[in-house]
């Protein structure tokens, strides 16, 4: 009886330490799957539903439009109506004043002339990308800067019509945040965006497996 007594409270402690031990799984995993949206990102259409084409309010789209980096933007273009079959292009050029001018001389070739193309997949990053048409003069209406949101907000707003103003690089990037957590810590988020692809792979194998992992952690905390 003693016996039995005294392993009571040796007992309750080891089912105590198992519960901790799956409650704390189970935060690790919920954890992966925050960072692995924030590191997976979104997939936007340049130009919404009027995508690459003249008729697209480009400006308009650049304001509305609060890319993060990890997000990938698609260059699309379908010609179907008369008025429209006429080949697009996608060049990007590599400084701010060629692109203020629609000049794309020397400017590096990401998609070759087309009257349609399924997408081209630009990913976004800190630094801005300057991407027009090269084609007859689809430029200015054809030209967007593509940058994450907060890298341009560290300096002046990004000009639209005329081009955008240069981050200085003299401020401090603003944390990164997800999108729905709004909880995850910087060096958390910071994490993913350092290693987005091997992050979302790891992630992605593993899907709803992490359910099964925490029942597993469970019943070995309830062997009975």
């Amino acid at each position: 009886m003693y016996g039995a007594a005294a392993m009571a409270p040796s007992t309750r402690h080891g089912t105590s330490a198992a519960v901790l031990g799956a409650t704390t799984i189970l935060l690790f995993l919920v954890a992966l799957q925050l960072l692995a949206f924030h590191a997976a990102g979104r997939e936007v259409v340049v130009g919404g539903t009027t995508m690459w084409s003249p008729s697209s309010n480009l400006d308009e789209w650049t304001k509305n439009t609060r890319l993060e980096e990890g997000d990938v933007v698609i260059f699309k273009w379908n010609a179907t109506t008369p008025d429209e079959m006429e080949v697009h292009d996608l060049v990007q050029v590599l400084d701010l004043d060629r692109f203020d001018h629609c000049d794309p001389d020397e400017a590096a070739e990401i998609a070759p002339p087309d009257v349609r193309n399924p997408g081209v997949r630009v990913n976004v990053t800190k630094q801005p990308q300057y991407f027009m048409c090269s084609t007859h003069y689809h430029c200015p209406p054809e030209r967007v800067v593509i940058q994450a949101y907060n890298a341009a907000a560290v300096g002046s707003p990004a000009r639209t019509s005329t081009g955008p103003q240069e981050e200085d690089g003299n401020g401090t990037v603003p944390s990164l945040r997800s999108r729905n957590s709004g909880f995850l810590s910087s060096d958390a988020v910071s994490l993913a965006s350092l290693y987005p692809n091997q992050l979302h792979s790891f992630t992605h194998l593993m899907g709803t497996r992490w359910i099964t992992v925490v029942v597993l952690a469970f019943l070995a905390a309830y062997p009975e």
